[in-house]
């Protein structure tokens, strides 16, 4: 059963994207927050310093992770060059509530890191996983909206490529977290209430930035008609 935070990110995250497709414009601004989000994926920034002591079986992994998550902004950037004629982004960046997000989340990571043997790689990776399964939500929502009301989109068949490795990456990042914390009990309950935290840090930003979305998409649907 969905809690309240969550049922109102279903029901403000569905009509802001169906808002945002009636648009160029509105289109172009969900490409362009995947697109910094893949980017942002790829580099690790801001724990990279703290990836740098992984095993070697972890480490492969990463640069695998990474590098689909190149192909990912590569394949928003052409369609942000087909929607745009600009294809990089350049200068956008996050917007203000995904830039919250992340420093409470890099907060998190610091602070959770001597509670786990493997340090700061427990709760990098912890994040990770939780993003990554936040990512799968995000994905699968837009393209069962999108299937909806334009199956003939051509952001669909990227979606829903995207989808399919975002949900490999989720499933590889919690294999990982659990490999690294193995059967130690209390690292187990750290590990718990950790997720906890990380699960509602995303809840309550969320619900603002679906709010935002709505609001945005409303505003660029009223340009377009003026």
């Amino acid at each position: 059963m969905l809690d309240a935070r969550d049922w109102l990110l279903e029901r403000t995250k569905r009509p802001a994207l169906r808002l945002l497709h009636q648009t160029t414009d509105g289109e172009a601004l969900l490409v362009r927050l995947y697109l910094e989000a893949e980017r942002h994926a790829e580099r690790a920034a801001p724990w990279e310093p703290m990836l740098a002591s992984a095993p070697g079986w972890l480490a492969a992994w990463l640069d695998h992770h990474r590098a689909e998550e190149r192909r990912h902004a590569a394949l928003f950037a052409a369609r942000l060059q087909a929607l745009t004629g600009h294809g990089d982004g350049a200068g956008r960046g996050f917007d203000v509530v995904s830039r919250r997000k992340l420093t409470a989340l890099h907060r998190l990571v610091v602070r959770s890191a001597p509670r786990f043997g493997a340090g700061a790689l427990v709760p990098a990776l912890a994040v990770a996983w939780r993003m990554e399964e936040m990512g799968v939500r995000v994905f699968a929502r837009h393209v069962d909206v999108l299937a909806a009301a334009r199956p003939d989109a051509p952001l669909l068949p990227v979606l829903r490529e995207v989808l399919t490795d975002e949900r490999r990456h989720a499933r590889a990042c919690h294999r990982s977290v659990e490999r690294l914390v193995g059967d130690d009990d209390d690292e187990r309950i750290a590990l718990s209430a950790l997720v906890r935290r990380i699960d509602r840090i995303e809840r309550r930003l969320g619900v603002l930035g679906a709010l935002l979305l709505l609001a945005t998409g409303g505003l660029l649907w009223l340009r377009a008609r003026l």
